[in-house]
């Protein structure tokens, strides 16, 4: 279980190098599932590039993948995109704050801020179970429009360029429980690795957490976990020495 962006793609939203790791466990049978906050159009090219044909997790948990066709859905469908956008437009119609989301913005608005090329934007543009907003109201302001979000039974959750609006049920992990079984009754040992405070829902319920810095200028997630595995280097690189030792480890050990 692994995120993706700074990990298995660059923050241009390109495919990185496939490393010898991720070609061992694709030759081993090892899944590799992604668990994104982004979409999973901006993520699709990659794992073809990668090779990567299972499932998929995005928007931050809110949509499942299975890779059996082309659909995907929202794990809580009754709170989908065009509810949330409906229910952003009555608040701001009742209270008078002052924001926009996704949808409002031309294509130059939004990436310019979201930092991203022009080519990028039609990806952030299909969400399914989520929101993307940039707050432009008072910072004090914040905690009512949370309150309200809570009673619509929504959740605002922070990214680097701004907020994300989602179903307040949905974390990191929802998916990937729904998925593979809780902790207390699947079958299966889940690796997962994670590069942003984001990723702390997914890492936490993993059996096996790996914290990966960001970038080199930039702390790993930090966590409490008996398992927990802190990689030696940021991206693709700390990513691969890590898997490399577990499979190491693994088959040394074929009862792990």
């Amino acid at each position: 279980m692994t995120e993706i962006q700074g990990l298995l793609q660059t923050l241009d939203g390109r495919a990185a190098a496939a490393s010898d790791a991720l070609r061992r466990l694709q030759a081993i049978g090892f899944p590799i599932i992604p668990n994104s906050r982004c979409t999973l159009r901006e993520i699709e090219g990659t794992l073809k590039q990668l090779g990567i044909q299972g499932p998929a997790i995005c928007e931050h948990g809110a949509v499942l993948h299975t890779g059996q066709d082309a659909r995907a859905v929202c794990l809580s469908p009754t709170q989908d995109v065009a509810m949330i956008r409906k229910t952003l437009k009555a608040l701001r119609q009742q209270h008078g704050w002052r924001f926009h989301y996704l949808e409002e913005l031309d294509d130059r608005q939004v990436a310019g801020l979201l930092e991203c090329e022009p080519r990028q934007v039609a990806g952030k543009r299909q969400r399914l179970g989520s929101e993307w907003l940039i707050w432009e109201d008072a910072p004090q302001e914040l905690g009512a429009f949370q309150q309200a979000l809570a009673e619509a039974g929504l959740r605002l959750q922070e990214e680097h360029y701004g907020w994300v609006v989602l179903p307040e049920i949905i974390q990191r992990n929802t998916a990937m429980e729904a998925l593979c079984g809780d902790p207390q009754h699947r079958k299966i040992h889940i690796l997962a690795l994670g590069n942003d405070e984001a990723d702390l829902p997914m890492l936490q319920a993993a059996d096996i957490p790996v914290s990966i810095p960001a970038d080199n200028d930039s702390p790993a997630p930090t966590l409490s976990h008996p398992n927990l595995i802190e990689a030696p280097a940021a991206g693709m690189l700390g990513w691969s020495v890590v898997v490399e030792r577990w499979l190491d480890l693994v088959s040394r050990s074929p009862d792990e």
